[in-house]
């Protein structure tokens, strides 16, 4: 937590309570098929369980999509 760094990977909490291990796999496998230069780490924010870290998510995370 808070280790920004330039070159350093991107952190995605996926928030959803219908988002499956299936959606969290397959969504990575897009990510990786586009080659991008930085590496991409996916969570299911359901399945946290440090409060500390949902803590952080929720204070400077950002939404990059919602469908509300």
């Amino acid at each position: 937590m808070g280790t920004h760094r330039p070159g350093s990977d991107i952190d995605i909490a996926l928030d959803g309570e219908e988002l499956t291990i299936q959606d969290q796999l397959r969504l990575m496998g897009m990510i990786d098929e586009l080659n991008l230069p930085n590496f991409f780490d996916l969570i299911l924010l359901k399945q946290v369980n440090n409060q500390d870290l949902i803590s952080h998510i929720n204070r400077v995370g950002k939404i990059i999509y919602s469908n509300k």
